[in-house]
């Protein structure tokens, strides 16, 4: 068998919004330091989890992707911060999440386009409906989802910024015990007008 790669494609944050969430996270972290925090330089919206997959898979998803995302119906677009919430709810928070709005039209036609391509290839189709988030925190134990860090949350409001999409990345993701790994093994450009 083959050397096979965990990967995911995402679209990433522009790196100044991401700097600005790095300070927010630090904040956060220091009510709740018990929550699994992800790292602001980690933070990405998930369009697709691929799995464990074969070398020659993510191959083919290469060749085939540019051509599906530069198509004229896949501008680039802007997507911004909106607020807070939990999975499945913040009476028992199990993922910390941002939301986000903007052109999340858009973002769903390219979900849709992502999902649509990558079923064809042989992808496991996805089961859930999309739901565009960024991942902040999990939470294994809601008791450590604190009290502090609930009232900073519903008192203070979350950093917002806006940013343009350009571009999806193709994701390595190496689980390793302090946390995963994510490497970029490619970028894909989407329609430049």
């Amino acid at each position: 068998m083959g050397e096979r790669t965990r990967a995911f494609l995402c679209i990433e944050p522009e790196p100044a919004l991401r700097a600005t969430l790095r300070e927010w996270l630090e904040s956060l972290r220091r009510l709740a330091p018990r929550l699994k925090w992800v790292q602001a330089d980690a933070v990405h919206l998930t369009l697709k989890f691929l799995g464990e997959q074969p070398q020659e898979m993510l191959a083919e998803l290469r060749n085939r992707l540019p051509g599906a995302l530069s198509a004229k119906e896949h501008r680039t677009f802007y997507l911004e911060l909106s607020g807070v919430g939990a999975f499945p709810n913040y009476r028992a928070p199990r993922v910390l999440w941002m939301d986000l709005a903007g052109e999340t039209g858009r973002l769903h036609e390219l979900w849709k386009t992502v999902e649509d391509l990558t079923v064809s290839l042989g992808f496991e189709p996805e089961t859930r409906p999309f739901r565009p988030h960024l991942t902040l925190a999990r939470i294994k134990d809601p008791g450590d989802f604190t009290l502090a860090l609930a009232k900073n949350l519903s008192e203070s409001d979350p950093p917002m910024g806006r940013w343009k999409v350009g571009f999806v990345t193709l994701m390595r993701s190496e689980l390793r015990p302090g946390g995963p790994l994510y490497s970029p093994i490619a970028t894909f450009p989407l329609y430049r007008v």
